[in-house]
């Protein structure tokens, strides 16, 4: 009887996983690049021999060109040390406004999150304060006279 790990190696290595192991050596590469550049990345794919990495803004993108040497250099360990990425031989940059205004609405949603959001109240204040503790029980009154002060 096999192992789950032999099961798992067998099956990692079905054609139809190719994808799954491409997706977690691109996410490895992205992990191992140094944090500043790594907040400005979008995502990253490959098409052929070149690998493209998406950023967030135009300076971003002439500053990860000026740094394409350290890219490289990254790759390259990847492919001598790790064997994975082996068949890209450049890096191509660029960004892309239609990625950055859906990063710009999924911030503009986290802020709505920090914004007090108001509600009606749904309670009508009437429920059994059982507690034992002093301190709780008069925390639970004056929630409950906040609710019935609310109804008013």
């Amino acid at each position: 009887m096999k192992s789950m790990k032999n099961l798992i190696n067998q099956m990692s290595s079905l054609p139809f996983f190719e994808k799954v192991d491409y997706i977690k050596n691109i996410k490895l590469f992205k992990e191992k690049l140094p944090k500043t550049i790594k907040k400005h990345i979008v995502h990253i794919y490959q098409k052929k021999e070149i690998l493209f990495i998406v950023v967030t803004h135009p300076a971003i993108t002439m500053e990860l060109n000026n740094k394409k040497n350290d890219l490289m250099f990254i790759l390259n360990l990847f492919q001598t040390h790790k064997k994975i990425l082996t068949d890209i031989k450049d890096i191509k940059i660029f960004h892309t406004n239609k990625t950055q205004t859906k990063l710009q609405s999924i911030n503009n949603e986290k802020n709505i999150d920090k914004v007090k959001k108001t509600f009606t109240e749904q309670s009508n204040a009437t429920f059994i304060n059982n507690l034992d503790d002093i301190t709780l029980y008069n925390k639970l009154e004056a929630i409950r006279n906040m609710i019935s002060s609310k109804l008013r």
